[in-house]
């Protein structure tokens, strides 16, 4: 008796580990044809950095360090409805975007830079100072520019980065400025302690 249950319960563990197989087997299979060509990759990514970092948009800027705020919290202090979703549906790009940013590119300082400056181009003003204003609508006239300047790169032109792909990038970088408070209001900066950029 103990022989007969000893080799129905090696049969039940082959059984298992023949499906465990069969499993993995299907889901390597699934994953080979789970590639979307649409998707991002390092190289066209790194290849857009590049181009809107060498880009002819100033960047003659000092940086101004200040407390970030949270991510969504400055979308909302800003007024952002429109790109908080667009956001959300690169929020990957935007990471992988970062990524290369601070861990591949020998000098990122030019597209901080850049960043802040388009920024400070659709900002509101008042005395000098930045405050909140339409975030939707400077983040859109940010994307427009992004998009203009990674098209017209020849280089971008002569390579097979498609428009939508140009587009998502321009979305992950500017998300990743927004992280970075270098892109829309800072909620953190105390009232009557707003940006000036004359200084």
């Amino acid at each position: 008796m103990a022989v007969v249950l000893g080799f129905i319960k090696m049969v039940n563990n082959n059984n298992k580990l023949n499906a465990l197989g069969s499993n993995i087997q299907q889901q390597i299979i699934t994953n080979q044809f789970d590639v979307d060509p649409s998707r991002l990759t390092k190289t066209e990514m790194f290849d857009m950095l590049k181009s809107f970092m060498n880009s002819d948009l100033a960047d003659s800027i000092e940086l101004i360090n200040t407390n970030p705020a949270e991510f969504n919290r400055k979308l909302v202090y800003n007024h952002v409805i429109k790109y908080r979703y667009k956001f959300q549906v690169v929020v990957n790009d935007q990471f992988r975007v970062g990524q290369i940013i601070e861990e591949d590119l020998t000098n990122s300082e030019p597209i901080v830079k850049k960043l802040s400056l388009m920024f400070y181009d659709v900002a509101i003003y008042e005395d000098d100072q930045i405050t909140t204003g339409n975030g939707d609508k400077q983040l859109e006239e940010i994307q427009k520019k992004l998009e203009e300047v990674i098209t017209c790169d020849p280089r971008i032109i002569e390579s097979d980065i498609t428009s939508e792909k140009i587009t998502t990038f321009a979305l992950a970088l500017m998300a990743y400025g927004v992280m970075k408070c270098k892109v829309l209001l800072n909620p953190n900066l105390a009232e009557g302690e707003n940006v000036d950029i004359t200084r």
